[in-house]
């Protein structure tokens, strides 16, 4: 018999959920101060400047 956490598949057990571990937390603004944008790098594409990245001259 399948537990609550298993998929089955034609009634057969597929997979087995288990709960993901307790380990170590990833490092939040670990590169904080080493990433610099330049200005002007959110604004749209021209369309001759969309046309050369989609072309590879970009």
């Amino acid at each position: 018999m399948c537990g609550v956490d298993d998929i089955t598949k034609q009634g057969q057990p597929a997979t087995h959920s288990v709960s993901p571990g307790t380990g170590n937390k990833p490092l939040l603004g670990i590169m904080r101060g080493q990433i610099h944008w330049t200005e002007g790098w959110e604004k749209p594409f021209s369309d001759d400047e969309a046309d050369a990245f989609l072309e590879g001259r970009y």
